[in-house]
């Protein structure tokens, strides 16, 4: 599926770079199922896509880090991508209803919908880091961490731009 990605990307002139820290087999043999796990990857990887060609950066690049997380000690997936920013409004919404920055591009919400009922099963957390945006590096990334905490965490420089919420975690980046 990766070697997929990665010739669509350069089709488009995008970067992509992959690094696999663990075993795959343990985790979808112990946290989640192939099927689930390859729904993240696709849905995520497509946005992704769709955020680097909607946006007018010259920093055309797409990174994926799967695998054992060492900080917060369990396994993880994450995209990180340079390509527009969420809505706040966006982020807000995400998890209580279907909602896309992208629907001029088809975008359709369906990603992160079902995104939410894969970790609500597992009791992974969903976690969004922004960065202000630049010309020269990832401005955000989505990581979907197996910890067992069941939480949906932002860390963005916008701190302000979020009321609070019991649905999410807002901290600062």
């Amino acid at each position: 599926m990766f070697k997929y990605y990665a010739d669509k990307f350069a089709e488009d002139d995008i970067k992509f770079n992959l690094v696999v820290n663990g075993s795959i087999i343990y985790m979808v043999d112990n946290i989640i199922k192939a099927g689930a796990l390859e729904t993240l990857i696709v849905n995520h990887l497509n946005d992704a896509h769709i955020a680097i060609n909607s946006a007018e950066n010259t920093f055309r690049s797409i990174a994926v880090i799967i695998g054992v997380n060492d900080i917060e000690n369990c396994y993880e997936f994450t995209v990180f991508d340079g390509g527009i920013p969420f809505e706040v409004d966006t982020l807000e919404r995400l998890g209580s209803e279907r909602v896309t920055t992208h629907a001029d591009s088809g975008g359709s919400g369906i990603g992160f919908e079902t995104t939410f009922e894969i970790i609500r099963e597992i009791g992974a957390s969903l976690v969004i880091n922004e960065r202000e945006p630049t010309m020269a590096y990832y401005s955000k990334s989505v990581s979907i961490c197996f910890d067992r905490k069941g939480e949906y965490r932002i860390e963005t420089y916008r701190m302000d731009s979020f009321p609070p919420s019991d649905r999410y975690i807002v901290t600062p980046r």
